[in-house]
């Protein structure tokens, strides 16, 4: 299971040996606060961050899921994609990174919270479950964008809303029931017999297994294998919309006649020969989703490289180590909280349809109340 991958043993073993022996105890003691100090450092930073992470989250995501909703989109079927990505990440920003925040100001209630045996199970399976959901859908729009741009007519009926509407559930339903080996082998045991701690942990027989899918295929999948598959798709896409761009025939004397093929609009002149060009709304999400892509996979390399390599490591930490683990965890939640603001960056059709249903929200308001306290005045 992924879990902060910041947290460094403060032990003097944690701290290289030298060679020289009259050297080596200055040595482990520097080592050791130099790893304090730096802990005690990223720690404060850590406190900040985490709650701008999920304040700025939590607000992005519901603004997505608001502006998805409306009309203009919600015809697409990738606007779809994007918008239940957008419900697991306001779960994952209410799940995962609302509880670290606990876990940092109020440790003891956190602490008894977590030893819970609802915690253990509900936990382990959320935070298996919404990352990997997340991940698959954003991979499900590059999809869709690849087969809406595509020259073939077999391939542009995948995208669309009916095909969404049996993909999302279904992955859904897949994944959730892959995860449930979180719900029924964790348990809060005794990990070591000799030990007294309860811990939420399977049992030490398939502790080996668990280790692998919940650690290492865990991290593979968000870090190397959705990113490829998005790298993939998102260059295919680009070479279907400049293919796309190059055979469009731009005559105002010919006659056209437009045809509609769904997601992209096709402008047939009188030679017979098709040129589809992109609707607005398609190029918008295109280009939203470029930049999805291309940030997902930069935020998401750094956190299986630092969590793959704590897996298997065998040497001590230190204060760069650290440093770097705080910093690819950070990376890991922004992951979480971004869509909305590159969403509002990248494309000119998102921020002027949530602009205008802004605008209509309070006038809407500003009217409502002063009929009401016209009203009020009059009696």
């Amino acid at each position: 299971m992924p879990p902060s991958m910041a947290t460094a043993q403060l032990t003097s073993s944690s701290v290289p040996r030298m060679s020289d022996p009259s050297n080596s105890s200055t040595n482990t003691v520097a080592g050791v606060t130099d790893l304090v100090l730096t802990k005690q450092i990223l720690n404060v930073a850590d406190r900040y961050i985490e709650v701008i992470l999920y304040v700025s989250g939590v607000c992005g995501a519901f603004l997505n899921i608001f502006t998805f909703l409306q009309k203009q989109l919600r015809t697409n079927s990738c606007s779809w994609y994007f918008l239940v990505g957008s419900l697991c990440d306001l779960l994952i920003c209410n799940i995962f990174i609302l509880t670290k925040i606990l876990s940092l100001y109020n440790p003891q209630s956190y602490g008894q919270f977590a030893r819970t045996l609802f915690w253990c199970k509900f936990g382990n399976f959320s935070i298996f479950t919404f990352p990997c959901l997340s991940s698959l859908y954003i991979t499900c729009a590059s999809i869709d964008r690849f087969c809406s741009s595509s020259r073939r007519a077999a391939w542009r009926k995948l995208s669309s809303i009916k095909v969404c509407r049996i993909v999302i559930p279904a992955i859904f339903v897949v994944w959730a029931i892959f995860s449930l080996h979180t719900v029924i082998a964790y348990d809060l045991r005794q990990f070591n017999p000799n030990s007294t701690t309860i811990s939420c942990t399977p049992d030490r027989s398939v502790y080996t297994f668990f280790v692998i899918i919940d650690g290492f295929f865990f991290a593979l999948l968000n870090g190397a294998i959705v990113p490829f598959f998005l790298a993939v798709f998102g260059t295919l896409i680009i070479l279907h919309v400049r293919q796309s761009q190059k055979r469009a025939v731009v005559a105002p004397a010919v006659a056209r006649q437009t045809v509609d093929l769904g997601s992209l609009s096709a402008t047939r002149t009188t030679n017979g020969n098709p040129a589809r060009v992109i609707s607005r709304a398609n190029h918008s999400l295109i280009i939203m989703l470029l930049f999805q892509v291309s940030l997902t996979i930069f935020l998401n390399l750094p956190y299986v490289v630092i969590y793959l390599n704590n897996l298997f490591r065998s040497t001590p930490a230190t204060p760069f180590s650290a440093v770097l683990s705080y910093i690819a965890t950070w990376f890991y939640y922004m992951n979480y909280c971004k869509t909305f603001y590159l969403n509002t960056m990248s494309s000119q059709l998102f921020r002027s349809i949530l602009r205008q249903q802004v605008l209509y929200m309070f006038n809407r308001t500003r009217t409502q109340l002063t009929v009401a306290w016209s009203t009020s005045a009059h009696w």
